[in-house]
């Protein structure tokens, strides 16, 4: 009689078994939270899109200030310059030429030949019309509170400021804006993408209690990545630095292997860290000296 258990006991074995699981796997992703305590059959519509979406967003966080940083100065363009007319439905308010120079966008001529490098600081918030507002919302929110949430505000500022700065850096050197400013939100954008291979590569052996499915993880970053890139283009490409993206990912991948603090730290994350390093240096410092050393 020894043997014979109840039903309930073989459940509150199972349910103990996938939180310890879930906790071990979440310790290797960063330290995100403990077991499920809630039943999620009983969320409602909102909470369901919250909790899918963007769990972790607070209203006082980084992601929450720069959510609402592009909207004030993308409501301000349009109040002080108004909008373009005629540019199609995908360009609903359009925002002025001249109100993005006036509000800092990233314009390559003036930084190789005036020294305006503010302008990698200032485009990374601004939008150019309401579609690219909505889509950028809606990123920034669900990479960047989820970004915050697991490493830290400290984290996720370096990797917006940083990796968007950068990236507008790489978009200048590339000569993609035509001396035309341009819009750097989309290079922050991408930096965070680019953070999150990084801390993939760093927490890689942690990842090893998951076994095989630590490889299916790799397959599924990439579908995620393509069908990211696919839908998230910009409804025009007059006012973004396509260039600027793929510097912000270069920067977001050293930043995520350079920054990331993951406990414990071993020869391994020591390693990805110098790499990480390394790859930041040289990625900034060939960009200047070749962005001012070549004509265009």
């Amino acid at each position: 009689m020894a043997n014979v258990h109840r039903i309930g006991e073989y459940q509150n074995n199972n349910n103990n078994n996938q939180g310890a699981g879930y906790n071990q796997f979440g310790q290797n992703l960063g330290g995100i939270g403990g077991p499920i305590t809630d039943d999620p059959r009983g969320d409602n519509f909102y909470t369901m899109l919250k909790n899918s979406l963007c769990p972790k967003i607070l209203l006082l966080s980084f992601t929450t200030f720069v959510v609402c940083l592009i909207t004030s100065l993308y409501i301000s363009m349009l109040s002080l310059g108004g909008y373009q007319e005629n540019n199609g439905p995908t360009a609903f308010l359009y925002v002025e030429t001249i109100e993005l120079e006036k509000f800092g966008g990233n314009d390559p001529s003036k930084v190789k030949y005036s020294g305006a490098l503010y302008l990698w600081f200032t485009s990374i918030f601004l939008i150019p019309c309401f579609y690219d507002w909505i889509i950028s919302i809606i990123m920034i929110m669900i990479f960047y509170s989820f970004l915050e949430s697991l490493w830290g505000t400290k984290l996720a500022a370096i990797v917006y400021i940083g990796g968007g700065a950068m990236g507008a850096l790489f978009g200048d050197l590339c000569g993609c804006c035509g001396g035309e400013a341009k819009s750097e939100v989309f290079s922050s954008i991408y930096s965070a993408m680019g953070a999150f291979l990084g801390i993939f590569i760093l927490s890689w052996n942690k990842l090893a209690v998951l076994g095989e499915i630590r490889g299916y993880l790799v397959c599924i970053f990439g579908l995620i990545f393509f069908l990211i890139v696919l839908f998230s283009q910009s409804a025009d490409q007059k006012y973004i630095d396509n260039y600027g993206k793929l510097g912000g990912i270069m920067a977001g991948v050293g930043i995520g292997m350079a920054v990331t603090e993951i406990q414990p730290f071993g020869e391994y994350e020591k390693t990805v860290r110098l790499v990480g390093l390394g790859f930041l240096g040289i990625l900034f410092g060939l960009s200047i000296i070749l962005l001012y050393s070549l004509s265009y």
